[in-house]
């Protein structure tokens, strides 16, 4: 309970200090009011409209940037609507605060308003044009919404203003993924661990370019590098994977995969790249069985298995192919509704 109260606290610090300050004063105006009240009415009514004026003019701003604090923490517990909440009261305080319309910006993009989410982008550069975590902040919606070269744009004018951090390259480094411009990738994913050479995240991505640019053996080197300093990384076992089966190493792959789902049995990724293991190793039952566990999780895995050349021993198979038989309405709800099936696997 101690320890609840504690981070109450921490949550509300900047709130509770400008309410603080705000008592103090409120209670100087009083005390001024009355000795004026000594003398006259009209003197007295002067002093306290001053005070409560001046409480507002002074520390409206303060209270805007601690409901945004505030909402900073709600949105890194995944407490959503809280978050928001928060947000509208800071702007509410003050509409000037770019910052914050730009930190509603990312949070309207994770709960899928992106018209109203641009908007607020719009203005946090608009009221702050040399600020670069604004454009930082746009290049996130742009890389959500499946705009990597705007989002690389807003990268570029990120470092121009000065913005030179592991995460602005790593972003960068994610979005010259999605174009394919794999070599400028890897040279983010390089700038990026000179910041932090530690990065797992940037050392599993890394590796993935490796895979791109045909040199695997990196790839491998990285995905270990990133196990030594995190071994419980899913992602780091499910790149190793990846690499191995690339590299022709179905054994490999198969323990890479099984330390992945080891740590989280509900990975479909794991279990699709498990089956391409299993391929390799004309081991067709086991599978079968692991592509249509994955697919539990991800119906693009059965399409996958269809146009993946590395699934065609499966192609001629009498139980998978009366399993996409079976299967073929929920594909074809599936291709009408894209976005039903969860997709964090993919």
């Amino acid at each position: 309970m101690f320890n609840n109260f504690l981070h109450w606290i921490f949550r509300n610090r900047y709130l509770l200090a400008a309410q603080t300050i705000d008592v103090l004063i409120f209670l100087g105006t009083l005390v001024l009011t009355l000795f004026a009240l000594a003398f006259q009415v009209w003197l007295a009514l002067a002093v306290l409209s001053f005070g409560l004026l001046w409480i507002y003019a002074r520390h409206a701003p303060r209270y805007s940037e601690g409901y945004q604090v505030r909402a900073i923490t709600y949105m890194n517990q995944g407490l959503y609507k809280e978050a928001l909440a928060d947000f509208n009261k800071a702007l509410k305080l003050d509409p000037k605060n770019g910052s914050a319309y730009s930190e509603r910006g990312v949070l309207l993009v994770d709960v899928g308003d992106t018209d109203q989410a641009f908007k607020d982008l719009d203005q946090g550069i608009s009221l702050l044009p040399t600020d670069p975590m604004m454009y930082f902040h746009r290049s996130v919606g742009h890389l959500a919404l499946g705009k990597p070269d705007k989002a690389i744009e807003d990268l570029d004018q990120a470092i121009l203003l000065g913005l030179i951090h592991c995460n602005t390259y790593f972003v960068r480094g994610n979005a010259n993924m999605d174009l394919e411009r794999w070599e400028d990738a890897k040279a983010d994913f390089d700038k990026s661990l000179q910041f932090s050479p530690h990065g797992v995240d940037i050392l599993v991505r890394r590796a993935e370019a490796f895979v791109r640019l045909g040199n695997p053996s990196e790839a491998v080197t990285d995905c270990l590098t990133a196990l030594k300093y995190d071994p419980n990384s899913e992602s780091a076992y499910i790149n190793l994977a990846f690499t191995y089966i690339e590299m022709k190493e179905p054994e490999k792959a198969k323990d890479a995969c099984d330390e992945a789902l080891r740590l989280n049995p509900n990975l479909g990724v794991g279990y699709f790249n498990r089956a391409g293991a299993w391929i390799m190793k004309a081991c067709v039952p086991e599978a079968l069985r692991d592509l249509k566990t994955a697919y539990t999780y991800d119906a693009q895995y059965r399409s996958k298995a269809l146009i993946d050349p590395d699934f065609e021993i499966l192609w001629h198979d009498p139980a998978f192919l009366l399993w996409i038989q079976e299967t073929e309405e929920e594909a074809q709800v599936e291709a009408e509704n894209p976005g039903n099936v969860p997709l964090e696997n993919a």
